[in-house]
């Protein structure tokens, strides 16, 4: 395949994350995925983003997201990331 032109930075990215997550940390984590996803859709750049169980009797959790480039995408991991330490 032949890249596109242009700065290879500059092109939409997609994020994968999957977590395992305990029995007894699915509530909080559930609640945590929930403002990341609602915060991910409301920060400037995002194109999309959803997070979803690998299955009803996993403990896999899927978060994928759309983003209008890499940059941005690293801006909303550190703001998240903050946002995170200042709630501790």
């Amino acid at each position: 395949l032949t890249p596109p032109p242009g700065d290879p930075l500059e092109a939409p990215k997609i994020s994968f994350l999957q977590f395992y997550v305990r029995d007894n940390q699915k509530e909080a984590f559930e609640r945590f995925m929930e403002r990341l996803i609602r915060d991910a859709r409301e920060f400037p750049g995002c194109l999309w983003a959803y997070a979803f169980k690998a299955d009803d009797l996993s403990a896999n959790y899927i978060v994928l997201s759309g983003w209008a480039d890499a940059k941005t995408m690293v801006d909303f991991e550190e703001y998240h990331r903050h946002r995170r330490e200042g709630n501790k």
